[in-house]
């Protein structure tokens, strides 16, 4: 994936990425966001989640209880990742979509 190659030359040649976490979202304490993600508004990140490099979680998207989301994915509008889920790199999870 094009965002995973670019951020990885970025930095190896010394970059730090951003994240950007919108202040209209809730992120738990307890979970983990990696470099180069983004976190729309609306959206909740609970607790012992693991967001890896590179994620877009769009506005509205849960991401529940210890679940781990791959690098480069886009979790869409509304979509929820149910808890103790495992997404593997560069998964999509499409608008309104529940995970199994």
């Amino acid at each position: 994936m094009l965002r995973l190659e670019l951020t990885e030359k970025l930095q190896n040649a010394g970059y730090k990425i951003a994240t950007i976490i919108s202040p209209m979202a809730y992120v738990s304490p307890s979970a983990i966001i990696h470099e180069g993600c983004i976190v729309e508004a609306m959206a909740v990140v609970n607790t012992g989640s693991e967001i890896n490099e590179c994620c877009f979680i769009s506005a509205g998207s849960i991401i529940n209880h210890n679940s781990i989301v791959g690098k480069g994915c886009h979790i869409d509008c509304h979509a929820v990742v149910k808890s103790n889920i495992v997404l593997k790199n560069c998964t999509k999870v499409e608008y309104e979509h529940i995970t199994d």
